[in-house]
């Protein structure tokens, strides 16, 4: 959090919606040669994260999964913000 303050960043945005995933466990099986991805959505994944601000939601371990989704997102948006400053 330090970082977004001191590059004075108050606001992310990311610009994608869709996203390739591979599941659980498929994507810790690096012997798979061929795995088959999932198509994501960050809009979704939002909108269901959204739903446990109620706290009578239980929280499905698929959330977890979604809250990663969110947080990569987050990650290349900062990285493209930063190495645009980088180049300038």
């Amino acid at each position: 959090m330090q970082k977004l303050e001191d590059l004075k960043i108050d606001e992310i945005t990311v610009d994608e919606d869709y996203y390739w995933s591979i599941s659980s466990p498929e994507w810790t099986d690096v012997s798979e040669k061929d795995p088959k991805p999932d198509l994501g959505s960050l809009v979704d994944d939002w909108r269901e994260l959204e739903k446990l601000r109620d706290p009578d939601q239980v929280v499905p371990f698929l959330d977890f999964d979604r809250f990663s989704a969110i947080l990569k997102a987050v990650s290349a948006s900062l990285y493209i913000h930063e190495d645009s400053q980088e180049n300038h």
